[in-house]
Order: structure tokens, then C-alpha cells, then sequence
């Protein structure tokens, strides 16, 4: 039971911004956001079934030790997972992102 992942631009912006600001002060780490974000991926595209966090959004973090965390819904109709957010868990969680449209 294959899924589908869509990484929406959103979500493209924040791995973009989450890099950009590892790069800074370690390759290494910045590598590393980049491989979990690839895992996380995966997971999503075998068991997307992970806990509700709020409306109907889930959420998955990212690897172990980094401090983000995947926001994403699912279409059952189209096998689809739409991810439209990595959330700094650092941050407020007043600032989670909205649900996306779909």
C-alpha cells in the first residue's frame, strides 16, 4: 500500500531555509537534515499513519535529534500525502503552520 508524497513549496522553502542555516556553522549537520528529511520520505511513503497533532494534520519528526517536525495531511481517495510544512519545534507552537487546502 504505496502512497504518494508531495513535498508542497512551503515545505520545499522551510527544508531550503532549515539547510541554509545548518550550513552556517556545520556541513555536516546540514547533510544530516537533508538524509532525515530523505527518510522521513520513505517512512511517509510506506505508513503515512502517524498521530494526529492538530485539525487534520499530522505530524512526524524528523530524525531523532533535530529539533523539526514534518506537517502533513493525507487524501485516502489518491493515495496522496500532501507535506506542506518542517516546523522548528524550537519555536512557539502558536506558530504552527495552518493546514493546507487539500
Amino acid at each position: 500500500m504505496a502512497y504518494n508524497v508531495v513535498l508542497e513549496q512551503t515545505a520545499i522553502d522551510d527544508l531550503d531555509k532549515a539547510v541554509a542555516y545548518h550550513i552556517q556553522f556545520s556541513l555536516s549537520k546540514a547533510r544530516r537534515v537533508e538524509n532525515e528529511m530523505s527518510k522521513a520520505v520513505s517512512t511517509l511513503e510506506h505508513n503515512p499513519y502517524f498521530m494526529f497533532r492538530y485539525d487534520d494534520v499530522r505530524c512526524l519528526p524528523l530524525g531523532k535529534k533535530l529539533p523539526y517536525m514534518l506537517h502533513f495531511t493525507i487524501d485516502e481517495a489518491t493515495k496522496t500525502v500532501f507535506v506542506f510544512a518542517l516546523f522548528n519545534t524550537l519555536q512557539n507552537p502558536d506558530k504552527y503552520p495552518p493546514s493546507s487546502s487539500v
